[in-house]
């Protein structure tokens, strides 16, 4: 299985990728938005704190509570106000 697979979504049990989350990401690596070694070390984090888990399972329960942390930073909800905050929920 190789990403253009996840991407159109042909593989069978397999999470598709979103389009538009993808396209994203690419994105802001492409324009240098996402360059700032910081930040790349921050996605790097995230990445490790999914792969950290052990089992398919975790590691989707994982990357659920990543996209809640983060819809609701972006809400700047109470208590995810701040990347402060953001970051201390997500473990990191």
């Amino acid at each position: 299985m190789g990403l253009y697979d996840r991407i159109i979504g042909t593989s069978e049990g397999v999470a598709k990728i979103p389009v538009h989350g993808f396209e994203a990401t690419i994105g802001e690596f492409a324009d240098g938005t996402l360059s700032d070694a910081g930040e790349v070390a921050e996605v790097q984090a995230l990445i490790a704190t999914v792969n950290a888990e052990v089992g398919v399972d975790a590691k989707q329960r994982r990357v659920a509570k990543i996209n809640r942390v983060l819809l609701l930073g972006e809400a700047r909800a109470p208590g995810y106000a701040t990347p402060a905050e953001v970051a201390a929920k997500l473990g990191v």
